[in-house]
């Protein structure tokens, strides 16, 4: 139809500025729709160039804008309830164009509102993340209205929590559960502990630090583009192993500008489990270093990272649930991959040598390697087994991050490739299974949701109900792997917690005397997503962190 064509370029001439060329249009629509006879399809057209005069007009005549998505508004409530969250937001921004707060947020809250009922409508996990991603702007606006007009960090947390990990939070825990509201999570953490979350924005970064003490809010002028900045010249320097005067450098700034303002609210605190939005999920946090005492981050706490603090709290409560000793570990090392489909691929005889070793170390375990290392005998060995380690080949795709897979050999009795889809493990589908560790290369990386944090392959896990999962940020050499992992189970058989051991394993190569291991991009890469078992912090006093 001319009138939908001439409304989607008024929008376009809108984006680009062409204001003068927007306004043409839409007179244009108008005078198109007045021929159209009065039919359903007219009443949606008519709609649709509401939404749009009303999206041009929200900053210059913002009273005119009102009335123009008000009437759109009605139409497709009643018609297309994913457009809804949208008009909200266009709506709120008028009204607080206008000065209009409690109008403008009233419209907020109902976006939101409206965004969480239609996602709930949705079943594909990858719709639900784009779709919470593209209304991400009516979180933003109502987590800065709270801060600046209504002064109250503490609500303007609560929606921060309300848009965190929403679709891995009802994979856990169901699509009618409620996030945590600040007050609740407060309440669940275990003394000695710190929630750590960041929200960059255009112009400024918030931050906020929850202990069973309170919950604190800073305000730091940093603007996004120059946290990028900094980020990026840290993972250059670390990946590039630059000196170790040059990586401290970098981390210290980013220490400067992300730890150092909250230190008095979490000094005391044994652990920071640190949620970071955008570009600061790359960050490793364990390796920022602190100029003025000389002390890396994990010198001084237990460090790890979550995708929400409604995730953390549910992990570290299935972490609890499951202490005990080991009973039967799964090791899986260099699988024999099917060569004709992956060539490119290397064969990693230290990875097998790697699992061998950690096999060895408990009493009970299962060890998979080569052409036994199937998908089904994972699969079997993960959901009977405690621990599970995987050294091998992982694959992803920046673009569909839902195919993201781990790769097995093949079988050929089933005919199964050997490639396991991560969306294969299904929800909930590793009960017993207290931590998984995946030594592949940068199996924490992937692409950034602002709503759902990194999605990569340790992400599943996550959803399958494992309460930890270590994977790395980036590429590590396979001889350091081995050497940081067998440090990494040792630990755990004494720990007892994935945290706790991971530390260990991080100041055993920090402190040692071979230089190569002892410089940051040999252990920073290392994380621990998830929660965090309170039994084990509990047994862990402030004098030991040295």
């Amino acid at each position: 139809m001319m009138s939908e064509a001439l409304t989607r370029r008024a929008t376009i001439h809108h984006e680009l500025g062409r204001e003068d060329l927007a306004a043409s249009d839409l007179r244009e629509t108008r005078q198109w729709l007045t021929r159209i006879a009065k039919t359903e399809l007219a009443e949606r057209l008519q709609a649709l160039a509401d939404a749009a005069e009303g999206e041009i007009l929200v900053q210059r005549q913002p009273e005119a804008a009102t009335a123009c998505l008000t009437r759109s508004l009605a139409h497709f409530s009643r018609t297309t309830p994913a457009l809804v969250p949208g008009l909200h937001f266009l709506l709120a921004r008028a009204q607080l164009t206008r000065g209009l707060d409690d109008a403008g947020e009233e419209e907020l809250l109902a976006g939101i509102e409206a965004l969480e009922r239609a996602r709930i409508s949705l079943r594909d996990a990858a719709l639900q993340v784009s779709f919470f991603d593209q209304a991400l702007p009516l979180f933003e606006d109502m987590v800065r209205l709270q801060v600046t007009e209504r002064h109250d960090p503490e609500r303007a947390l609560a929606y921060v929590e309300r848009w965190h990990a929403r679709q891995l939070v009802d994979s856990i825990a169901g699509a009618t559960t409620t996030p945590l509201d600040p007050e609740a999570l407060r309440l669940a953490l275990s003394d000695g502990v710190a929630l750590v979350y960041y929200v960059p924005f255009e112009d400024r970064l918030y931050a906020w630090a929850v202990t069973r003490e309170g919950c604190h809010f800073i305000e730091r002028p940093l603007p996004a583009a120059e946290l990028s900045r900094l980020v990026a010249a840290h993972r250059a320097a670390i990946e590039g192993r630059a000196p170790v005067e040059i990586t401290r450098r970098t981390a210290a700034r980013l220490h400067d500008e992300l730890v150092r303002p909250l230190i008095p609210f979490i000094a005391s605190q044994r652990a920071l489990a640190f949620i970071p939005d955008g570009v600061l999920q790359s960050v490793p946090f364990a390796g920022l270093w602190n100029r003025q005492t000389s002390r890396y981050l994990i010198e001084d706490h237990l460090v790890g990272v979550a995708p929400s603090g409604t995730v953390f709290v549910r992990a570290s409560a299935d972490a609890a649930a499951s202490h005990g000793p080991t009973s039967r570990v799964l090791v899986v090392g260099n699988p024999r991959l099917d060569r004709r489909r992956w060539a490119g691929l290397s064969n990693l005889p230290a990875a097998e040598a790697e699992a061998n070793e950690i096999a060895h170390l408990y009493p009970r375990s299962i060890l998979l390697t080569g052409s036994e290392a199937t998908s089904v005998a994972f699969l079997d060995g993960a959901r009977a087994s405690q621990i599970v380690h995987y050294a091998g080949h992982a694959v992803a795709s920046a673009d569909t991050p839902s195919t993201a897979r781990l790769l097995f050999a093949p079988d050929p009795h089933t005919g199964d490739s050997g490639a396991l889809y991560l969306h294969q493990l299904g929800v909930r589908g590793l009960p017993r299974t207290r931590a998984v560790v995946l030594a592949a290369c940068r199996t924490a990386a992937g692409t950034v949701s602002r709503v759902e944090g990194a999605l990569s392959l340790g992400r599943p896990f996550l959803a399958a109900g494992v309460p930890s999962v270590v994977a790395s940020l980036w590429d590590i050499d396979d001889s350091v792997s081995r050497r940081f992992f067998i440090a990494f189970h040792r630990a755990l058989l004494i720990e007892g917690d994935p945290v706790l051991a991971l530390r260990t394993a991080q100041i055993a190569l920090l402190k040692g005397d071979d230089a190569s291991l002892s410089h940051p991009a040999s252990w920073s890469a290392f994380i621990c997503m998830g929660g965090l078992d309170p039994h084990s912090l509990n047994s862990l006093s402030k004098g030991e962190m040295s």
